[in-house]
């Protein structure tokens, strides 16, 4: 049989309309309904497939030409199916109805429909039901197509206690009493929608809302912290006409709810109309939030509202087209949140933040094409990652770029007005771009299937021969001699470069080319800086020879290279660096001229590639050295801006500040230290001296040199507090402790009831990267694999983050062996990309560590 078959149904029915009556108690424990799904029938059949996973199917029928005829049901629970057998034939052609009555256990495993706990007013532990339906779970709650191509309008009702708030896609149309202590709650239909955007949330929150564009936008908080979600409101009040504009499709529903869950597998999710958030992406105190909680609710919030197009208005086919909705909304996030608030420049945040982070991930021979081939749910979900996101995000800012904005959101508008309430695939959206630009080489689609269908990206050689720039591609990879294989190889991939040509730091020239080599003339002869990928749009690296490397270098000291620019030499020489193109002395006498850099963009990806070194290095013979040299590299900066925020700095001063202060933790600088504990202990006495920008770091510095009794203090707090990202900053600094015995104890904490279930792979993630807890955090992972196991295999991408979390930090064969050998006894369908990902990365670490010991050495012999 294909195994396609196995996962993706038949063609043979397509449903119209689900009436859908579910039923739950109190303690949330068990979930029962009625669903009656209205069906068309494409082909002569006498029985019916549909999904169904760990649900009890009690009785079928199907109401055909008005009678009705029992059904026989049969589970496949690998398949995830369910099989309902008639005793005559239905024909092609016409209608018919699956009645079904079923019921499931009600577990908290973060998918389906499922039970998490939140806290009423009282401080008091608060049971709630939610739902989190992609990519394949809405079949955990009912018996139902579950797929994105298989839309169908819903009318949806539920039974619940008489003292909770149900919350829907919809708004309600009514609520009667059903029986002593429970209401029945009936909600408006739906649109025509995809099953994985249903939603249904039953519990108790505080309210506030707005009405925008003659919609109504509520935020739904816990109780009693309602004025913490005003800053999500204001967002998506003012984004909401912004994206009516921009998309020229205005939002069709009447309501737009935004709701805050207590244990939530992602940040969020897109449901139509009732998004979902983690409390960490939906609420900022009224007051003295931090510069990164504020930023990360705008973008969430944005990312979530235009999944309100890019995805539930207009949805993919089939999940290997998954970008088409988590690219766009990627890329949307930025350019909505950069129209709001221009002051962040969101734009060198992306690049620094997230189009790197895409980058490191897509160098790996085990990265995946945008365009990937799935087929069951453990494929589905490994696809939700960097390249479907955030690579898929930088090909539309490449392609904005080379079209211009106007005619791209054109082009958009026109792609949404053909292909509303339905499914579209990548090659429907190509078709709606046209450039005459782009006719010579085939067209648009022709040119941005290369870089959705092939793997990887290039890097480009530039070099000058008088007054023509030579320009070679080759294909990148982190690991040099996977790197030199495929260069050599008969299949080396070539693709289409969209330069933006600057000389001078002039106006920058778009060219096209689709070789592996191309020249191109100078118009200024005399020039002695050119950029081939200016502002950054092109999703490629670059490496200067020569003459044009000492030219941007020039302008890097003279304040002449753009941010984006000047992130860019950085982050490409250091890649080069790790895939052996360049030495790490380069490296880091390049950041020496850096250290007078003002920009937190920069600044942000320099310091994630200190920790980088200091990771592969921790323990070694020059590491002290490069602990001192690193402090005195980042000292500068951070004491021209102070511990003292000033009134009304910008946000990206905001940003720096903490990064530096947690750098200066990092390289152990004995003021710092000191100054943390200090600053903790008087946090302690009076909570409003301290800026919620400096926390994190602050905690850490506290942990690193304050001992048992900061350690306890730390773990007290977190306990007390009902704010989950100050718990979080809380939890992650306990990873810094120097000291094994307090390190065992963070360990213990991992699997209590202080740290969430939705929180624990970070708190495993932060300590496997203390070199002292490398080794001990897998070991624990390990004795507890089969509770981690356990609740994470269903939800979501969690697994994914566990994998790479307590291996990426490896570079010895003997922890290489020690992971493959683990995983081949304890084998994980929903992560084996991770797996595979997770080796490349540990020999790749081994790899620069050996290759690049000795030029690591003299650079500091020399000081």
């Amino acid at each position: 049989m294909d195994p396609e078959s196995l996962y993706q149904l038949p063609d043979d029915l397509l449903p119209r309309h689900y009436d859908l009556h579910l039923r739950t108690e109190s303690g949330f424990r068990t979930l029962s309904g009625h669903v009656d799904i209205s069906l068309e029938i494409h082909r002569n059949i006498i029985e019916f497939v549909l999904n169904a996973r760990d649900l009890v199917i009690t009785r079928a029928t199907a109401r055909y030409e008005g009678v009705d005829f029992p059904l026989t049901v049969k589970l496949l629970p690998q398949e995830e199916r369910a099989i309902l057998s008639g005793t005559r034939l239905f024909e092609q052609g016409k209608t018919v109805v699956l009645s079904l009555d079923f019921s499931r256990e009600v577990d908290d495993l973060l998918a389906g429909f499922y039970r998490c706990t939140g806290k009423d007013s009282d401080g008091k532990p608060l049971v709630m039901g939610t739902t989190q339906f992609e990519a394949t779970d809405a079949r955990r709650a009912f018996p139902c197509f579950d797929e994105p191509r298989m839309k169908a309008t819903f009318s949806v009702s539920v039974v619940v206690p008489e003292n909770m708030t149900a919350l829907s896609n919809m708004p309600v149309e009514s609520r009667e009493p059903e029986e002593p202590g429970f209401d029945r709650v009936v909600f408006r239909r739906t649109p025509r929608m995809s099953t994985y955007l249903l939603h249904l949330s039953v519990g108790r929150w505080d309210r506030v809302s707005a009405v925008s564009a003659g919609v109504e936008i509520a935020v739904y908080t816990p109780l009693g912290r309602a004025s913490d979600g005003q800053f999500a409101l204001d967002v998506a009040v003012r984004l909401l006409p912004w994206y009516n504009d921009y998309f020229g499709t205005p939002y069709p529903l009447p309501k737009l709810d935004l709701i805050a869950i207590p244990d939530f597998a992602a940040g969020a999710m897109e449901n139509w109309g009732a998004m979902t958030f983690r409390e960490t992406a939906l609420l900022a105190p009224s007051s003295g939030a931090s510069a990164r909680n504020l930023q990360r609710v705008a973008i969430v919030v944005a990312h979530e509202m235009a999944h309100q197009w890019f995805g539930d208005l207009v949805t993919m086919a089939w999940w290997d087209d998954l970008w088409l909705n988590e690219g766009f909304a990627s890329w949307m996030e930025v350019k909505a949140v950069d129209a709001l608030f221009p002051e962040w420049g969101m734009w060198e945040l992306f690049q620094s933040e997230d189009r790197n982070e895409a980058l490191e991930m897509d160098a790996l021979v085990q990265t995946h094409p945008i365009e990937v081939p799935v087929r069951d749910p453990g494929e589905i979900n490994e696809i939700f990652d960097a390249i479907s996101y955030t690579k898929g995000g930088s090909l539309l800012r490449m392609l904005e770029s080379a079209l211009g904005p106007e005619t791209f959101r054109r082009s958009l508008a026109a792609y949404f007005k053909k292909f509303a309430y339905g499914n579209a695939t990548t090659g429907d959206l190509w078709r709606s771009f046209s450039d005459p630009y782009f006719e010579s080489v085939g067209g648009v689609g022709k040119v941005l299937s290369v870089w959705t269908r092939t793997p990887g990206y290039p890097w480009v050689d530039v070099r000058r021969e008088g007054t023509v720039i030579r320009i070679t591609q080759h294909p990148f990879l982190i690991r040099k001699g996977d790197r030199m294989a495929r260069e050599k190889g008969p299949d080396a991939s070539v693709w289409p470069l969209m330069l933006q040509v600057s000389e001078e730091g002039r106006d920058p020239v778009r060219q096209l080319f689709s070789t592996r080599e191309t020249s191109l003339s100078l118009t200024d002869p005399g020039c002695t800086s050119v950029n081939i990928n200016a502002g950054q749009t092109g999703y490629f690296r670059v490496r200067y020879e020569g003459g044009l490397q000492e030219g941007l270098v020039k302008g890097l000291k003279e304040n002449r290279l753009p941010v984006l620019d000047r992130l860019a030499l950085e982050n490409d020489l250091f890649a080069f660096v790790r895939t052996g193109l360049a030495p790490i002395a380069d490296y880091l006498g390049l950041l020496e001229q850096m250290k007078n850099e003002h920009s937190y963009a920069v600044w942000s990806d320099m310091a994630g590639n200190l920790l980088t070194i200091d990771g592969l290095w921790a323990g070694e013979d020059k590491h002290p050295e490069f602990l001192r040299w690193g402090a005195a590299l980042v000292r500068p900066s951070f004491e021209r801006l102070g511990f003292s925020p000033a009134e009304g700095e910008p946000h990206q001063d905001r940003l720096l500040r903490a990064t530096l202060l947690g750098l200066l933790v990092r390289f152990r600088d004995e003021g710092i230290l000191g100054e943390s504990v200090r600053k903790f202990e008087q946090y302690r006495k009076e909570p409003g001296s301290l800026p919620a920008d400096l926390r994190f770091a602050v905690f850490q510095g506290a942990i690193t040199a304050g001992g048992s009794s900061a350690f306890d203090a730390v773990v007290e707090m977190a306990s007390r507090t009902d704010d989950q990202e100050e718990k979080n900053k809380l939890l992650y600094s306990l990873a810094r402790t120097p000291d094994a015995g307090l390190f065992d104890r963070a360990l213990d904490l991992v699997l209590s009831p202080l740290v969430r279930v939705q929180d624990a792979v970070s708190v495993i993630g932060f300590l496997a990267k203390n070199p002292l807890g490398r080794r001990k955090t897998f070991d624990f992972v390990a004795a507890h694999w089969e509770e981690l196991y356990r609740r994470y295999e269903s939800g979501g991408f969690a697994l994914n983050r566990l994998v790479r979390g307590i291996s990426d930090e490896f570079k010895r064969q003997e922890e290489e062996t020690l992971v493959e050998e683990f995983f081949k006894e304890h084998p994980v369908p929903a992560a084996r990309r991770a797996v595979a990902q997770a080796l490349e990365t540990i020999r790749s670490n081994g790899e620069i560590y050996r290759e690049q010991q000795e030029n690591f050495g003299r650079f500091f012999q020399r000081r």
